[in-house]
């Protein structure tokens, strides 16, 4: 693989609301070729080829899957071009069984998914994209599955408080530079199914101040409204967030795990009574103990893993042919 890496010089960044001093260099891909389980590569701007693969049988067909571990922030990457060796050549991709489009925050992105404990900060080294739950969905469906993520992020609010370059925002980005670049969502295979999996932030950030509810309940319909409009066909998974606990809220009566549930119940309900219905609330609290939590208590593997098997269980109760 031919693959252009901006440099990662040392820099504070902002992640989550919290400053951090990221040095690393190089971040990872997931490899996958054919049935062997999946390798780590790590990639940096000091070169620009990549062994993906080595010693296949020429007389047999073979399958490469690579797969980006962080977000957007590691910066914008570019692939140059895939060689094979000599005598060897493209074969047409197998087409999916179903194709699922995930739009989330840094759960989705797989933030700390890696992570020994609760007490470890953001680090690239720590995120997986392939460990988080949208991959494992895909894996277990048979599915493409596209992830739209970028960590603090909300609908509303960002965990800092924010207001500009919320998810429904960069929903509309194919990459996010500035100048943006826009998704074209006429060229884009249609999905069928579409994951959301946003409110952690708006709920748990602003420095303690309450959610403007009625604000995030327009704009979340709003957002859904426009999501419908981009994938007509597609069950619509508006997921509770399994980050937030049975703690006060300051946002209202009741915990903020009661209070994020029953907005969103509202949310789904309204655009229910707006037409469409191929929508639905799928809650994902959990239990939020050290032992299913990563980096910065977000949820690790093994919450990924449930979180995965719950939504294969509804898509497949509700796209079983």
């Amino acid at each position: 693989m031919r693959l252009r890496v901006p440099p990662l010089e040392p820099r504070m960044v902002v992640v989550d609301g919290k400053p951090v001093r990221m040095a690393e260099r190089s971040t990872a891909y997931a490899v996958s070729v054919d049935d062997r389980p999946p390798s780590s590569l790590e990639v940096s701007n000091e070169r620009e080829r990549y062994e993906l693969a080595s010693g296949l049988d020429p007389a047999e067909p073979h399958v490469v899957r690579v797969v980006r571990e962080v977000e957007a922030f590691a910066g914008v990457h570019e692939l140059l071009g895939v060689e094979l060796g000599a005598g060897g050549h493209f074969l047409p991709p197998r087409a999916p069984a179903l194709r699922i489009e995930v739009v989330g925050d840094s759960i989705t992105c797989g933030y700390g998914v890696i992570g020994e404990s609760p007490r470890c900060p953001f680090t690239f080294a720590t995120e997986r994209a392939s460990a988080a739950y949208g991959a494992r969905l895909g894996r277990a469906l048979d599915a493409d599955v596209t992830t739209v993520c970028w960590s603090g992020r909300g609908v509303v609010r960002n965990y800092d408080g924010s207001t500009n370059g919320t998810m429904p925002e960069l929903y509309e980005q194919a990459v996010p530079t500035d100048p943006p670049v826009p998704w074209s969502f006429a060229a884009a295979a249609r999905a069928d199914a579409v994951v959301v999996n946003l409110g952690t932030n708006d709920f748990l950030g602003g420095a303690g101040r309450p959610l403007d509810l009625a604000a995030f309940e327009e704009a979340y319909v709003r957002f859904l409204r426009r999501v419908r409009e981009r994938e007509p066909n597609a069950f619509v998974l508006v997921t509770t967030s399994p980050m937030l606990k049975a703690e006060p809220s300051p946002s209202g009566p009741g915990t903020v795990q009661e209070l994020a549930r029953a907005t969103l119940g509202r949310v789904v309900a309204r655009r229910t009574e707006e037409g469409d219905r191929r929508i639905e609330l799928v809650p994902l609290d959990g239990d939020a103990t050290a032992q299913n939590q990563g980096c910065d208590g977000h949820p690790n593997g093994a919450d990924n893993a449930r979180i995965a098997e719950r939504l294969e269980r509804v898509i497949r109760a509700r796209l079983a042919p």
